[in-house]
């Protein structure tokens, strides 16, 4: 079956105003997850921060705000429905075409077929080109890992008509589409807005993947970059060392 849950929710597992953990929270269904809403894990300093986690086959994210370590594993696609923002600290992780392993889902552990996903085959999009993953600010995480589409039109992580739009405000991106068993092209298009990001990584692992960035600040790439087309537009200065390549 399928899960919903409704914009204006809240979720909150937050450790104490003073000391404690935050906890921990999951939210699944047996097919699809439909999630807006807010997710709270946050704790006092020098106190662990929450984790959260969604891992359906296939997963439709937002409108949502997320101040927790929030991972979606999809064993199929994830889709962006609306307006998402990353608060301070936090890292949002989407997983598509991936597996679960049992305990907390790991990058790059990619679908079995085990569980009812597709191998091979697991996107990350954007609706219409409509919605916005807004970062707010340098601490602010986006980790996303994707294959290819079964139907081989390149959709990886956004679509040349519909890229994955996000205001990072100088915090990180990491991408990979590094799926020895990706189904035809697994491309990569974000676009960042007007504020600076940092480029924390990009594997493609050699699979002839496509990767376009464009915004209108500053460019950062602190990660390493292994990518079989790059095409970077920048309003602001682009720094990327050569030991990075």
């Amino acid at each position: 079956g399928d899960a919903f849950a409704r914009n204006g929710q809240v979720i909150d597992f937050s450790g104490g105003t003073q000391s404690g953990d935050a906890g921990s929270g999951e939210f699944s269904a047996a097919h699809s997850v439909y999630f807006s809403g807010t997710v709270i894990g946050n704790a006092a300093s020098g106190f662990q921060k929450g984790t959260f986690l969604i891992d359906p086959i296939d997963a439709s994210l937002g409108p949502m705000t997320v101040t927790t370590n929030f991972t979606v594993q999809a064993e199929d696609n994830i889709t962006i429905d609306g307006n998402v923002t990353i608060n301070s600290g936090f890292t949002l992780t989407l997983l598509a075409d991936h597996s679960d392993i049992g305990g907390f889902p790991v990058p790059g552990i990619w679908d079995t077929g085990a569980n009812g996903g597709i191998v091979g085959v697991g996107s990350i999009t954007n609706t219409g080109g409509a919605f916005t993953i807004t970062g707010a600010g340098s601490t602010s995480s986006l980790v996303m890992y994707a294959a290819g589409d079964s139907l081989g039109f390149g959709n990886g992580i956004g679509t040349a008509a519909a890229p994955i739009l996000t205001n990072m405000n100088g915090g990180s991106i990491t991408a990979n589409t590094n799926n020895p068993a990706q189904e035809g092209a697994a491309d990569t298009f974000i676009t960042n807005g007007f504020s600076d990001v940092n480029i924390a990584g990009f594997n493609d692992g050699g699979n002839g993947n496509y990767f376009r960035l464009i915004t209108g600040g500053f460019f950062f790439f602190t990660g390493l970059i292994r990518a079989s087309s790059l095409a970077v537009d920048a309003g602001g200065d682009v720094n990327l060392p050569m030991a990075n390549l």
